[in-house]
């Protein structure tokens, strides 16, 4: 697996009240995965509607024949806080069924360089303030 995040803290999405959609209370990013996926689509990169998670949400990215994920979430402790702290994390991971799956080289550099779009989407916003930015972990096991 590949496998890269992002902490960030802002005060532009919802951290306060739940929707009625959620599959549990804790479950905030349904308009900040709105917010960049609009951005990612933008950029020019295929993405999925967002998908909710019992933890937040993801988006699914279309990338040459491969497709990664970007999850949202906001972080435990920053739940009904203004400014909220997040983590935004990239991943892919080889399909499991398929020899051919297991077969083909793991994208690195095409996981770098969408890592890479994600940092710069995230950074180009002023009401965020980026913490800390994850090394790469796995990547010579795939």
């Amino acid at each position: 697996m590949l496998e890269q995040g992002v902490s960030l803290t802002t005060d532009l999405f919802e951290v306060t009240t739940s929707g009625e959609n959620f599959i549990n209370p804790r479950c905030f990013g349904e308009d900040f995965s709105a917010w960049l996926r609009a951005r990612l689509i933008a950029a020019g990169i295929e993405t999925s509607e967002p998908i909710q998670e019992d933890w937040g949400w993801v988006l699914l990215v279309k990338q040459r024949g491969r497709t990664f994920s970007v999850s949202l979430g906001v972080m435990e402790e920053s739940i009904g806080v203004v400014p909220a702290e997040w983590r935004v994390g990239l991943a892919y991971e080889k399909v499991v069924n398929g020899i051919r799956g297991w077969l083909r080289p793991a994208p690195t550099d095409l996981f770098r360089s969408l890592f890479g779009q994600l940092c710069a989407i995230l950074s180009s916003e002023p009401r965020f303030r980026v913490s800390d930015i994850e090394g790469m972990g796995g990547a010579s096991g795939l």
